[in-house]
């Protein structure tokens, strides 16, 4: 019997396989509950940030994920699927409707400013 698994939905697509994705480095807890059942949380993946929040499973419950491999395809069946499955304890969702401070604004068009001066004209 597999442990309890809890599943994370992201809204990205990371195209990475076995070691070459450490989730400890990628994705790093910004901070904890913002809400007081402790169901809501933030986090940064790759200096975005995001808002989470937890939905607990009734006890036994499985999930099954099921990703073919070229989502761009337009076939019905696709030539390759990733199945995994096993028991479930807690699903979070993952968004990125985070509230934004003044700091990510301030170096978000920073970086704006950087690419627009390198680009050709």
């Amino acid at each position: 019997m597999l442990p309890a698994s809890v599943v994370h939905s992201l809204p990205v697509n990371i195209d990475a396989d076995g070691v070459t994705l450490e989730p400890p480095k990628e994705f790093v807890t910004a901070g904890g509950s913002s809400n007081d059942s402790g169901n809501v949380h933030t986090a940064h993946f790759r200096g975005r940030k995001l808002r989470g929040e937890v939905f607990p499973m009734p006890a036994d419950s499985e999930v099954l994920v099921v990703q073919g491999d070229d989502l761009q395809s337009l076939e019905e069946v696709p030539s390759v699927l990733r199945v995994a499955d096993g028991p479930m304890e807690k699903f979070m969702i993952w968004n990125t409707d985070a509230p934004n401070d003044v700091s990510e604004k301030l170096q978000s068009a920073l970086i704006w400013s950087k690419l627009n001066a390198s680009l050709p004209r």
